[in-house]
């Protein structure tokens, strides 16, 4: 940015050259501290002395601050936003899923909403044991029979028993096979020459067992897998935290009938994230949250500016989370990302009309706004603008991870309008005391006079030759032609 305005400054100043068009130049000096519209007011809209953008921005403002009932509406009006961002924050829910990553009009996408219309059916999981080095034969063998009368009764309402009837599972027909005796003494032999001499058992090892040492029975199992069962569907169709709660339970009556067996699926991978997210989402946004507080106090160390920059920010945040709802998201890991990205953009539009409204020298509120506004109003409409042309290019994605940046960013942009072009001035006015507006400025400008910035600006370029040898020709022509 700085190299940027040192370029404009030489255009300007020592080469005397258009902006839109530096090659080229006018015949008479320009003041760089007065500058005439694009390309010397030959853009429609830019002649007359004041650009057409400050103007609007100037008609705004007065007509929020026209008097106490615009000041009120506008309150009402945030308040209603604000309260049906609310209602959508509280509603929204923890989600995801692996096929989301698939572009909407793709085939597999097409292919996960038929199965799941005509041929849902729930997780398929299966039960491992872990942790069992070191301990008997007996224990082992106890430990598979109680996790395969779990199974057999429903798994607590979790698994479905439809179908082991047919095909039951290993340690069943292992049991109806050799009859093993009841304190598990004999386990391993008999497993063994299950495992070599009976055809179904020889399919287990690899799949479902797996010996320490081939051929040596009495070394143990080094690995078992019991299933894979189906999980009630029911338990588990919702939302990504009725997944997680299924999960987590299921886990937990698992581990009540062996302490060292536990459940896994495929699924499980990204019904973990569910659980999660909500805390680590929550958790990074108070930091950043909290990074704003600091920086809002410490740049703007007035607290009739401050709170209401701090109250328009964590407006425009609260407000993004409760409309990602309305519009159809959840809270996952690509949305959090996105969002705690996003808490940074909310600020730049509020902090600027704030700290441009504290080095304001107008005598009231009202005035201090409308100083602000015309000042660093249309610098912050260029921003927000230009953020949403950018960003409206992704609208038509089917890629989930551009949907949502789009989705995320359009909704900050969206309502930084809202809060930092309508809200804020409102809020800084009411803080500060409210009061009249002054007239319009006769001369053609907008805002309110102000000698003391143009004397600052003045006084900043007062050791640049370039800055000196333009203002004196032009001070000489003003005074030729009055």
């Amino acid at each position: 940015m700085v190299p940027a305005l040192v370029l404009d400054h030489r255009r300007a100043v020592q080469r005397n050259k258009y902006d839109c068009c530096c090659c080229c130049g006018p015949t008479e000096k320009h003041l760089y501290t007065e500058p005439t519209g694009y390309c010397g007011n030959k853009v429609p809209g830019c002649a007359g002395g004041t650009p057409l953008l400050p103007r609007l921005i100037e008609s705004w403002v007065r007509l929020l601050l026209k008097n106490n009932f615009t000041r009120f509406f506008v309150v009402g009006v945030w308040a209603g936003i604000l309260g049906a961002a609310i209602a959508g924050l509280a509603q929204l829910k923890p989600n995801f899923q692996l096929e989301w990553f698939f572009p909407s009009d793709s085939y597999v996408t097409d292919y996960f909403a038929w199965s799941d219309k005509y041929f849902s059916q729930g997780v398929r999981v299966s039960i491992y044991l872990r942790g069992h080095e070191g301990k008997t034969e007996a224990q082992v063998y106890k430990c598979i029979d109680d996790v395969n009368s779990f199974i057999s009764a429903g798994g607590s309402g979790y698994l479905s028993t439809v179908g082991l009837t047919n095909k039951p599972t290993w340690v069943t027909t292992f049991k109806s096979s050799t009859s093993p005796a009841a304190d598990g003494s004999d386990f391993y032999s008999k497993l063994n020459t299950y495992t070599t001499s009976d055809t179904a058992g020889q399919l287990l090892v690899g799949r479902s067992l797996r010996w320490k040492t081939a051929g040596t029975a009495s070394d143990g199992l080094s690995a078992i897998k019991i299933g894979p069962v189906t999980m009630v569907e029911s338990t588990h169709d919702d939302d990504g935290q009725e997944r997680f709660d299924s999960m987590e339970a299921l886990r937990g009556a698992v581990n009540g009938a062996c302490p060292f067996a536990f459940p896994y699926a495929r699924d499980f991978l990204y019904w973990e994230e569910t659980g999660y997210i909500g805390p680590e989402f929550a958790r990074n946004a108070a930091i950043a949250c909290s990074v704003i507080l600091i920086i809002v106090f410490a740049l703007i160390p007035r607290i009739s500016v401050n709170i209401p920059c701090i109250i328009t920010i964590f407006s425009t945040i609260l407000e993004v989370l409760g409309f990602l709802h309305w519009y159809g998201e959840y809270v996952n890991g690509v949305v959090s990302i996105y969002t705690v990205i996003c808490i940074g953009l909310s600020v730049d539009y509020v902090a600027h009309i704030g700290h441009v409204f504290k080095l304001s020298n107008a005598p009231n509120g009202a005035a201090k706004t409308l100083d602000a506004m015309t000042r660093i109003g249309p610098s912050v409409f260029n921003a927000l603008f230009s953020t949403l042309l950018a960003v409206s290019l992704l609208a038509p994605s089917g890629s989930f991870v551009f949907s949502v940046f789009f989705k995320v960013l359009f909704l900050v942009v969206i309502f930084g309008f809202v809060n930092a072009l309508m809200v804020t001035p409102v809020l800084l006015c009411l803080f500060n005391g409210g009061g009249d507006l002054p007239p319009r400025r006769t001369d053609g400008g907008v805002g309110i006079e102000s000698p003391t910035a143009k004397l600052s600006l003045t006084n900043g370029n007062a050791g640049n030759p370039g800055f000196q040898q333009q203002q004196q020709p032009s001070q000489m022509e003003m005074a030729q032609k009055q």
